[in-house]
C-alpha cells in the first residue's frame, strides 16, 4: 500500500504496472492498493476502493483468459475505473472487442493521438505491438474516444454499460511528453462524483431486494434510453448488495440478459402482472423506470 493517509482509495490491478501510476495517484491525495492480475471481483469488492486502475503490462491481450473473466465481473461492481495501455486492451476484451498484433507497433515518445471529444491532438508516449481493432467493439457497451493520427487504430474507449474508460497509451509516461496526464485527474473527477452520489443516497439496511420495472417502446430506435436507465438501475443495486428483480415486456433488451438482473419476469405491464410478482417476491420495494423517465 502506498500513501496510507490518503483521502483516495485507489485499487491498482498489477498487469506489469510502472511506479509513475503510483506516483501519479499519490501526489493527487491517493491511498494506493496493488492488487495481483488474478485478483477476483470479491477481493476487490472486501477493499471498498473508491477506483480502480488497470495497468499497462506486456504481451499478446488475448492470452490471459482468467483475467479478462475476471474484470468482466470486476466492472459489475460499479465503481469507476481508469485502464492504460494492456488494461485497455483487457477491458476491450472483457467488451466483447477483438485485438490484432500491428505489423510494426508504436514505440516512442512522440506518437500522436486525436481526441474526438475536444478535437485536439496530443503527443503520447507508447510502447506496444497490439491494438484494440475499434470496429468490432459492440456499440451497446461503448464508443471510440481516441485514435492515433497516423494509422487510425483505436487509443481509447469511453465505456457505456461500465463506469469506465481507457486509453491505449502511458498518460503517466516519465520522462517523455505530460500532454495527457490531466487524465488522472478526469479519473479522480469521476471517482468524486461517485462518491458524492452516495453520499447524496445513503443505503437503507432494511431495503434486501428492490423490483425495477423497465418499460419503453417496443419498436427499433426507441427503446434505447429506457434500456439504458434500466441496466444502470439493476447494477447499481447489484454493486450495493442488493437483489435485484426485473419486469421488462421487451425481451429484446440488454436489462433482460441474465447477468443484468438477479430474476427477471418478461411479461405484460399490466396492474396484474406487478401485483403476482410483488406476491412472489414478498412485497418487495419499486422503482419504476418509465414513471422516473417522464416525471
Amino acid at each position: 500500500m502506498f500513501n496510507p493517509q490518503g483521502e483516495t482509495h485507489i485499487v491498482l490491478m498489477h498487469y506489469g504496472c510502472k511506479r509513475n501510476i503510483v506516483r501519479c495517484l499519490v501526489k493527487r491525495g491517493c491511498k494506493v492498493t496493488v492488487m495481483p492480475a488474478f485478483a477476483t471481483a470479491e477481493e476487490i469488492k472486501a477493499l471498498a476502493p473508491d477506483g480502480i486502475m488497470l495497468s499497462n503490462g506486456p504481451g499478446d491481450p488475448a492470452e490471459p483468459v482468467e483475467v479478462i473473466e475476471n474484470l468482466k465481473h470486476i466492472f459489475e461492481l460499479n465503481i469507476p475505473t481508469f485502464g492504460i495501455c494492456l488494461g485497455h486492451q483487457l477491458s476491450a476484451l472483457a467488451a466483447g472487442a477483438k485485438t490484432m498484433k500491428l505489423k510494426y507497433g508504436h514505440r516512442g515518445a512522440n506518437q500522436p493521438v486525436t481526441d474526438f471529444a475536444s478535437g485536439r491532438t496530443f503527443i503520447t508516449s507508447q510502447n506496444h505491438g497490439y491494438a484494440v481493432v475499434g470496429e468490432e467493439l459492440p456499440a451497446e457497451m461503448g464508443v471510440v474516444a481516441q485514435v492515433n493520427a497516423n494509422d487510425g487504430t483505436c487509443e481509447g474507449i469511453q465505456y457505456k454499460k461500465w463506469n469506465c474508460f481507457t486509453v491505449q497509451f502511458h498518460p503517466e509516461a516519465n520522462g517523455g511528453p505530460k500532454d495527457t496526464e490531466f487524465l488522472f485527474d478526469r479519473f479522480l473527477n469521476n471517482v468524486k462524483a461517485a462518491k458524492r452520489r452516495h453520499a447524496d443516497m445513503p443505503k437503507d439496511p432494511r431495503i434486501k431486494k428492490v423490483l425495477v420495472i423497465g418499460s419503453g417502446p417496443i419498436i427499433i430506435g426507441q427503446a434505447a434510453e429506457f434500456d439504458y436507465s434500466g441496466t444502470q438501475a439493476c447494477r447499481a443495486l447489484k454493486a450495493e448488495g442488493i437483489e435485484t428483480v426485473l419486469l421488462n415486456s421487451n425481451p429484446a433488451t440488454i436489462m433482460t440478459d441474465p447477468d443484468v438482473a438477479d430474476h427477471v419476469y418478461i411479461e405484460p405491464m399490466t396492474l396484474e402482472v406487478v401485483e403476482r410478482i410483488l406476491d412472489i417476491e414478498s412485497r418487495t420495494p419499486c422503482c419504476p423506470t418509465w414513471a422516473v423517465r417522464w416525471a
